[in-house]
C-alpha cells in the first residue's frame, strides 16, 4: 500500500511541475507577442501619424492589434486589395473641431443623476410638442372665420368646389361646377408659398396656348376665369400672400365673351385669351370684416422646430432618442407647416390631415427602426463630436425636411424621360445632380475600403442595381425612384464616424421624412394611368377634323359648319378605335358644347343661339377640339389639340399633330 501512495505523490508532483512549465511557455509567448505588436503599432503610427481622420482599427481594452487577416500568400493582387481593403483596417473618426464644445454636454450630463436628466429630456420635448400645437392649430388646424361665416381651407392648385377640371370634366356648358353659378359667394383660405404650388405639370388648354410649367391663372383687373386655380388668382390679386396665405371672397360674375387679359403681379404673369368663356369671377373687399385663423405661419413653425431640435441634437446622444425625435418633428412639420398634402377644400380638412399624418406616420416609424440599425447606431454610438452632430447632421436633415425651398429652383419635377424632355434644362440640371451623387459616393467608398468593408457592401450596392434593371423591365410599368426609396437605398452607405458621413446621413433621412409625410409610399412601379396627371391616355384611337363647310353669309359672320372623321371611317383605318365608342364630343372654348352622334357642328348657329347678335367687339374667334365619346356612359377618348375658326372671316387652322 506504501509503495502505490508514494508512486501517487511522486505523479501528482511531475503533474504540477508540467503545469507549471506550461504556465511560464505561454507568459513568454504573450510577452514575445506584445513586444511585436507594440512595435507594429509604433510603426502603424509613424506611418499614419494619425492625421487623416483615421485611427488603427480595434481599441485599448484587449482587442488585439496586429491580427493580420490573411495568411501570407506573398503579394496580393490589386482585386484582392480593392476587395478586402488594406491589411490594417482604419477605424474613421469625426474631426473634433472645437473640442471643449464637442464635449460639453458630456460634461454637464455627468453633473447629474440618471432621474434628473429623464425628466429634463420629459419636459423639454412636451414644451416643444405643446409650443407646436398651438402654433401649429392657429395656422392650418383652427377654422378659418370671414365675419361670422366658415371659409373653406383650400390647396394652392385645382380646387373641385369650383372647377372640376379641364375639357369635359364639368359637363355640357360646364353647367356641373359650382362656378357657373352666377352671382354666388364661396369664402376660402389659402396656404403660404402658392405661386409655385399653383403650376400645372401637364398641358392644359387655354383656347390655343397649352399652360405646363407655371401658374395657372387666366386673367387679371379683377376678373378671372373660372378654371383659374383661387389661390393662385388671390396671389395675383394681392389679396393674400404668398409668404402668408390669407383669406378671401371671390363672387361667379357668369359669361365674359371678350376674352380675358394677361397681366402681371405680385410675381405671377397671368395668361390672356381672347376666346369666350361662359364663367368668370372676381375677389371682393373683405377690409371690413373680421378675419381668424386665416394666416400661414409656417415661417415661424419652422423657424422654432429647427431652433429646438438643435438644441436637442447637441445635447441628447443616445442614437435611437435622437432619431426618432428629430424624424417626429420633421414629419409633422411637413404635414402641418412646411409643405401640407391638402387634398383639394374639405370641408374637415384640418382633421382630415391629421388622419392622414397618422396614416403614414406608423409605416415611417418602422422604416425609421431599419435606418436606425442600418446606419445610425453604427454612426451615432459613443460619438462624442456632439457639436459636429449638432451642425452637420441636423442642418443636413432639415435643407431636406424643406427640399420643397431648398431645391425649388432646379427645373426638374419627375425623373421620368417625358418631364426630362418637358422641362428646359431638365436633363443639364441632372446632369450636375448626378455628378454630385457620384463624387460624394466615390468619398464614401474610401471609407469604406479602408474600413475593409469594400466587398460586401458593392456586392449590395450591385444587387441593388440589378434589381432596379429588372424592373425596369415590368411590361407596362414605369420604374419610379421616388425620395424614400433611394434613401433607404443610399443611407447604408452613411453608417461611419466621419464629418461628411454626419452631414450625409442627415440629408438622407430628412428627404426620407419628407418624402413619405408629403407623398407617402407610393410604389416603385407605377402605370402611365397613375403617372399622367391629366395628360392624355393614347388609348382608344384620335378622332380628326376635317376642312369646315364654309358658306358666305348675308352678315358680318360666315356660315360655318365643322366636319369631322366618322366613326365608321375612323374603324375602317385604324384598328385601334375602341368599340364602346359611339358618338364625340366637342369642346369649344375649352368647354363641352356637343356630345351626340353627329360628325358635325354648326358652330355660327350655335354662337348665335348663345351669345345673341354678334358684333366686332365680341370675341368671333373659337379654339375647337373633338374626340371620340360614349354617348350613353361618361367616357371620353382623348381629345385634338386646338384648331382655330374665326367666325366673321373663315379663318381656319388645322389643330397641331396630337392630342391634349
Amino acid at each position: 500500500m506504501e509503495p502505490l501512495r508514494q508512486n501517487t505523490r511522486r505523479l501528482g508532483t511531475e503533474r504540477y511541475h508540467d503545469e507549471e512549465s506550461e504556465i511560464d511557455d505561454r507568459q513568454a509567448l504573450d510577452s514575445s507577442r506584445s513586444s511585436l505588436d507594440d512595435r507594429l503599432d509604433s510603426t502603424a503610427h509613424l506611418i499614419d501619424g494619425n492625421e487623416d481622420g483615421y485611427g488603427d482599427y480595434g481599441n485599448d481594452a484587449g482587442q488585439e492589434r496586429y491580427n493580420p487577416r490573411y495568411p501570407d500568400l506573398g503579394p496580393r493582387s490589386y482585386w484582392r486589395i480593392l476587395m478586402d481593403g488594406p491589411e490594417v483596417p482604419k477605424e474613421p473618426h469625426v474631426t473634433m473641431i472645437f473640442p471643449k464644445l464637442q464635449t460639453y454636454p458630456n460634461t454637464i450630463a455627468k453633473m447629474f443623476p440618471t432621474f434628473v436628466k429623464r425628466t429634463i429630456l420629459v419636459v423639454y420635448l412636451f414644451m416643444w410638442s405643446l409650443i407646436f400645437m398651438v402654433l401649429a392649430n392657429e395656422s392650418i388646424l383652427s377654422s378659418p372665420m370671414i365675419g361670422d361665416e366658415h371659409a373653406d381651407l383650400l390647396r394652392c392648385s385645382a380646387v373641385p368646389q369650383v372647377w372640376y377640371g379641364k375639357n369635359d370634366w364639368c359637363g355640357l356648358n360646364g353647367e356641373d361646377c359650382y362656378g357657373s353659378n352666377t352671382g354666388k359667394v364661396f369664402r376660402f383660405k389659402c396656404p403660404a408659398d402658392c405661386i409655385k404650388e399653383s403650376w400645372t405639370y401637364s398641358e392644359t388648354p387655354v383656347g390655343g396656348y397649352e399652360s405646363v410649367y407655371r401658374p395657372y391663372v387666366i386673367g387679371g383687373n379683377n376678373t378671372y376665369r373660372a378654371d383659374s386655380y383661387v389661390c393662385g388668382a388671390a396671389v395675383h390679386r394681392g389679396i393674400v400672400s404668398n409668404r402668408a396665405g390669407g383669406c378671401g371672397m371671390i363672387r361667379f360674375t357668369g359669361p365674359k365673351l371678350n376674352g380675358f387679359i394677361s397681366e402681371k403681379s405680385h410675381g405671377i404673369e397671368s395668361i390672356g385669351t381672347e376666346a369666350e368663356f361662359p364663367a368668370s369671377y372676381e375677389f371682393l373687399d373683405t377690409s371690413g370684416l373680421s378675419l381668424s385663423g386665416c394666416y400661414d405661419l409656417r415661417v415661424i413653425i419652422i423657424s422654432v422646430n429647427i431652433i429646438l431640435s438643435l438644441i436637442f441634437g447637441y445635447f441628447v446622444s443616445h442614437p435611437g432618442l435622437f432619431l426618432y425625435g428629430l424624424t417626429i418633428a420633421g414629419f409633422w412639420t411637413v404635414i402641418l407647416a412646411s409643405n401640407p398634402p391638402l387634398a383639394g377644400g374639405e370641408e374637415l380638412a384640418d382633421a382630415e390631415l391629421i388622419s392622414l399624418g397618422f396614416r403614414r406616420l406608423l409605416p415611417a416609424l418602422l422604416s425609421t427602426y431599419v435606418i436606425y440599425g442600418f446606419s445610425t447606431k453604427p454612426q451615432l454610438k459613443d460619438l462624442e463630436a456632439n457639436f459636429s452632430r449638432m451642425v452637420f447632421w441636423v442642418s443636413g436633415f432639415w435643407i431636406a425636411i424643406l427640399e420643397n425651398y431648398v431645391f425649388a429652383a432646379l427645373p426638374l419635377d419627375r425623373l421620368t424621360p417625358h418631364d426630362l424632355n418637358a422641362q428646359p434644362g431638365a436633363w443639364l440640371a441632372l446632369i450636375i445632380l448626378v455628378s454630385v451623387v457620384l463624387s460624394i459616393a466615390i468619398g464614401q467608398a474610401y471609407v469604406i475600403w479602408r474600413l475593409g468593408k469594400f466587398k460586401p457592401y458593392i456586392q449590395y450596392y450591385l444587387l441593388v442595381i440589378a434589381l432596379l434593371i429588372a424592373l425596369s423591365f415590368v411590361p407596362n410599368q414605369t420604374l419610379r425612384m421616388h425620395h424614400y426609396i433611394w434613401t433607404l437605398i443610399l443611407l447604408p452607405g452613411t453608417g461611419f464616424k466621419t464629418t461628411p458621413s454626419l452631414f450625409y446621413q442627415g440629408l438622407l433621412v430628412g428627404l426620407f421624412v419628407s418624402g413619405v409625410a408629403r407623398w407617402d409610399f407610393d410604389s416603385i412601379l407605377q402605370t402611365y394611368e397613375q403617372l399622367r396627371r391629366g395628360a392624355p391616355t393614347f388609348k382608344g384611337g384620335f378622332a380628326k377634323f376635317g376642312e369646315p363647310a364654309i358658306i358666305e353669309g348675308g352678315g358680318v359672320l360666315k356660315n360655318i359648319t365643322l366636319l369631322w372623321q366618322s366613326l365608321s371611317d375612323a374603324r375602317q383605318s385604324d384598328e385601334s378605335i375602341d368599340t364602346a365608342w359611339d358618338g364625340y364630343s366637342l369642346i369649344i372654348n375649352d368647354v363641352e358644347r356637343y356630345r351626340g352622334r353627329n360628325n358635325s357642328f354648326n358652330i355660327t348657329d350655335w354662337a348665335i343661339q348663345s351669345f345673341g347678335n354678334l358684333t366686332e367687339s365680341i370675341a368671333l374667334t373659337y379654339y375647337v377640339r373633338v374626340a371620340f365619346a360614349e354617348i350613353v356612359g361618361s367616357r371620353t377618348g382623348d381629345y385634338t389639340r386646338a384648331g382655330k375658326i374665326v367666325l366673321n372671316t373663315g379663318e381656319w387652322k388645322v389643330p397641331p399633330p396630337g392630342a391634349i
